[in-house]
């Protein structure tokens, strides 16, 4: 299976991944994975990616994570994505994201403070042995979309038995609203930089809202803002050849200077040093 020829720019600074062959949900082993975008790139899908032996490294959203047995993570639909180096061996599920499966969010709803939860070694016999039938399903001629959607949402509540009991939210309704609201960040960010803009899209006091999402993110609206436009900084300063000047303008600076002071109080570095750093340090 090869992920690269399924990848399609539509004029994007970063490369967007399509599903491979574009069945509601897609299995693959890692040994199945050829030619691999070798540059960062965004998907078109959601991924549940974890190592089942060896070790090896990826990028979310620009940040380093280990890839080891026992840690399952979720890259999620439009997030910066580029694996460095595959582990031994291990798994891919890909979730088509216009499909409406009906999956548990007390669950899912863990990944958003960190992409990943930490199982130590993924030992679980439900798990494992619904994800065998998942395998076996996706590859049928005839799919049957509910039916792989109980499957993963079987596997889910699997690993929700594994999971501190203190750390599961259950209300959908928050995560609801906390997908809206970055759904609305991800449309609007570079126009709209205040908190309340979306505090009034979605009828809430900025106050109130901050507390929800800051359950989900650990973070606020206004820090949600100022890091999805570092991350597009990031992605247009590697991806692109545009000057400074002009990826200021683009999201949405009017000020080249005020949004190089900005991009080093986020990262700690000038937009000049993390274009030119070809460590992967930066």
């Amino acid at each position: 299976m090869s992920l690269a020829a399924k990848v399609h720019n539509y004029n994007a600074p970063l490369p967007i991944q399509l599903m491979p062959v574009g069945n509601p949900i897609e299995v693959y082993r890692f040994d199945e994975i050829k030619d691999s975008p070798s540059s960062p790139h965004r998907h078109q899908f959601d991924m549940i990616l974890w190592a089942t032996k060896g070790t090896g490294s990826h990028e979310i959203d620009f940040q380093k994570y280990e890839m080891v047995p026992g840690k399952l993570f979720l890259v999620r639909q439009g997030q910066v994505h580029l694996v460095n180096q595959y582990a031994e061996s291990g798994y891919v599920i890909l979730i088509k994201s216009d499909v409406k499966l009906n999956l548990d969010t007390s669950v899912w709803s863990q990944f958003y403070q960190k992409p990943y939860v930490d199982l130590g070694e993924l030992r679980c016999d439900t798990f494992m042995g619904l994800f065998s039938f998942l395998q076996m399903e996706s590859r049928s001629k005839v799919l049957d979309v509910s039916l792989l959607g109980n499957l993963l949402n079987g596997m889910l509540l699997a690993l929700k038995r594994r999971i501190e009991p203190t750390v599961v939210r259950s209300i959908s309704s928050e995560l609801d609203l906390h997908l809206k609201v970055k759904n609305l960040i991800e449309r609007y960010f570079k126009e709209e930089q205040d908190p309340e803009f979306y505090s009034a899209e979605v009828n809430m006091s900025t106050r109130k809202l901050n507390k929800i999402i800051r359950a989900f993110e650990g973070k606020t609206v206004h820090q949600m803002i100022k890091d999805r436009i570092v991350i597009e900084s990031k992605s247009l300063l590697k991806a692109t050849n545009l000057s400074i000047k002009e990826t200021a303008f683009l999201l949405g600076f009017d000020d080249p200077a005020y949004f190089c002071r900005f991009f080093k109080k986020q990262t700690g570095f000038s937009p000049n040093a993390y274009r030119a750093d070809e460590s992967g340090a930066i």
